[in-house]
């Protein structure tokens, strides 16, 4: 499982990689040392519009939403099967594409990261910003 923020103004935070299970109790370590860096760096309002993992939502990670001033989309406004309407599904989509080009086989967590990093690295800083909505709010995604 890989989680990455993106930000429209085109800041990325570290990624995340593992095998096992991501709970509540995993993404709080996630929200602590990645995204919460990420959103103070980003100037004007911001909303986490986050998947629908379930991660997201549980009750100890929304506790930390709240502690730290985080925004972010509610559960029953973030539709399923509406992919448009999450920016990072645009992002992850150009991800897998640029990583098909690299067949190479990954053996471990760390082959995986190194690898993602890679294809990250190139990836334009364009191709995750102007996602404004009409709004002129920013969203963190």
């Amino acid at each position: 499982m890989i989680w990455q923020a993106t930000c429209s103004c085109g800041k990325r935070s570290a990624p995340f990689v593992t095998t096992g299970t991501v709970n509540g109790e995993i993404y709080q370590e996630y929200l602590q040392k990645r995204l919460l860096p990420l959103l103070k760096l980003h100037e004007g309002p911001t909303i986490f519009w986050p998947d629908l993992a379930s991660y997201h939502y549980s009750n100890v990670v929304l506790e930390r939403y709240e502690a730290n001033g985080v925004t972010f989309a509610p559960k029953d406004m973030n539709r399923p099967n509406a992919p448009k309407l999450r920016p990072i599904e645009k992002y992850w989509a150009i991800m897998k594409q640029a990583l098909r080009k690299h067949p190479k086989e990954v053996k471990s967590e760390e082959d995986m990261k190194k690898k993602w990093v890679s294809v990250r690295k190139k990836l334009q800083t364009d191709v995750v910003q102007n996602q404004k909505f009409t709004n002129g709010t920013y969203y963190i995604i």
